[in-house]
């Protein structure tokens, strides 16, 4: 990054100096003369720098970008696994929501989650109700039912010590 730095420096510095002296070269074939030999040294602060570049220089970043990527990838690959969890456990959680206020009762769930083939599924949902027994039970019968996921319901009075 310092070389690209120092390079546009370079670069900058001929065009500046180039103009100065374009604009104090009287007009005619001296005016023609000094744009020539700037537009060269232009060229010049351009291409040599380049040409001085040495490939062992770049040889430590190329062989470290393999370990990067892979750190990388690592990361994005938790995170990913993180995101897909809690997009799970959101959509789960509505629609237990909305199912549980069909019933009228209200319902807090925990859910639980395994793995297969390094994506994450929900296995299980302990269901905290409060509102009544019965429809706890056909909340349960519907999470069981309808998501395929083992389903615990515990009532205000299993809440209550």
């Amino acid at each position: 990054m310092e070389f690209l730095g120092s390079w546009v420096i370079g670069i900058t510095a001929a065009a500046l100096i180039l103009s100065a002296v374009l604009a104090l070269a009287p007009e005619g074939s001296a005016k023609r003369v000094v744009r020539l030999a700037g537009g060269a040294c232009v060229l010049l602060a351009v291409f040599l720098p380049i040409a001085g570049l040495d490939a062992d220089d770049f040889l430590p970043a190329a062989y470290a970008a393999p370990d990067e990527y892979a750190e990388t990838m690592g990361e994005l690959e938790r995170t990913n696994y993180e995101l897909q969890k809690t997009i799970i456990e959101q959509r789960i959680s509505s629609y237990i929501q909305a199912k549980a206020d069909a019933l009228g009762i209200s319902a807090a769930p925990t859910v639980s989650f395994g793995e297969r083939d390094g994506v994450p599924f929900p296995t299980a949902v302990v269901l905290d109700c409060s509102g009544g027994e019965s429809a706890a039970d056909e909340l349960r019968g519907y999470v069981e039912q309808e998501l395929g996921i083992d389903c615990a319901a515990r009532t205000e009075k299993e809440l209550t010590p």
